[in-house]
């Protein structure tokens, strides 16, 4: 088959050989599911479960690591702890309630304003 376009140096025939497309036909007995809507998700969580810290260099711990936002120095031993403890879940106390001691200035404190300071009260 030949048709003609027009091009800046003129007109120009063009052979046009046709090509048969090849056709798909669904098949819903070959799309049935597990019932699972997200498979990949679910194989993809079950693969980082299945990772054995030890065997992996330090260098590879610590991008882990950094991907999770967790801190990154120390020694194998301390990583390995870090990833298998982040692994297990959120521990019982909560982020900001850690048991601290008071700062040197809060427990020297007798509630007095010292000179030039004002209390909470306004005096």
């Amino acid at each position: 088959m030949a048709r003609w376009s027009l091009h800046p140096g003129g007109w120009v025939k063009q052979t046009v050989t046709e090509v048969e497309e090849e056709v798909t036909v669904f098949n819903p007995e070959a799309a049935v599911t597990d019932g699972n809507p997200f498979p990949e998700e679910l194989q993809a969580e079950e693969a980082v479960e299945e990772i054995d810290y030890n065997s992996l260099l330090v260098a590879q711990l610590r991008e882990l690591l950094e991907e999770r936002g967790l801190l990154v120095s120390g020694v194998k031993a301390e990583l390995v702890a870090r990833l298998e403890a982040d692994d297990a879940g959120p521990s019982e106390e909560a982020p900001g309630e850690s048991e601290e001691a008071p700062s040197e200035e809060a427990a020297s404190s007798d509630g007095e304003p010292e000179e030039g300071e004002v209390s909470e009260y306004g005096e």
